[in-house]
């Protein structure tokens, strides 16, 4: 045990390798907080209880994750729903309502605004123009004629 210790002491004691392991437990730390979200997306999340998962505070988790991965968490959040209830619109006829419940909104309004914000058309629409196409891995969104959806924040790499 005596190693361990003079080991911590050595680490602790050279400002350096302390700040390298601090981002290297940040940066699994928000690792972390992005597979939380990703895998379950319908869980109602607050930011302070997803910091205090990943032991983290709340604007050490929103620098650092949107560092990684380019938005905040919440929006990490907004966009990985959208991916999901895609999937849900093409492959499900489930009512949209319920589909956006599944994907973890509570409000349907709230839903369809964060799913245009996302996509770049409405949950309605988006069924509407994707029945019949099929979805590839990369891209979950109908065709390019109701404008690019890289211009409203596409996927980033990551999001499920």
């Amino acid at each position: 045990m005596g190693g361990l210790v003079q080991v911590h002491r050595f680490f602790t004691a050279c400002t350096p390798c302390a700040d390298a392991a601090g981002e290297v437990e940040e940066t699994l730390s928000v690792a972390i907080a992005a597979r939380l979200l990703a895998e379950a997306p319908q869980r109602d999340w607050r930011l302070r209880d997803l910091a205090a998962l990943v032991h983290l505070s709340v604007s050490q988790l929103g620098r650092a994750f949107t560092q990684q991965f380019g938005k905040p968490p919440m929006r990490y959040l907004a966009h990985t729903r959208a991916h999901r209830l895609a999937h849900l619109l093409v492959e499900t006829d489930l009512p949209i309502g319920v589909a956006m419940t599944k994907v973890g909104w509570r409000s349907r309004g709230h839903a369809a605004r964060q799913f245009t914000n996302v996509v770049g058309i409405s949950p309605s629409e988006y069924r509407r123009t994707a029945i019949g196409r099929t979805l590839t891995e990369t891209s979950p969104w109908p065709s390019a004629t109701h404008g690019s959806p890289e211009s409203k924040g596409p996927l980033t790499t990551g999001v499920p």
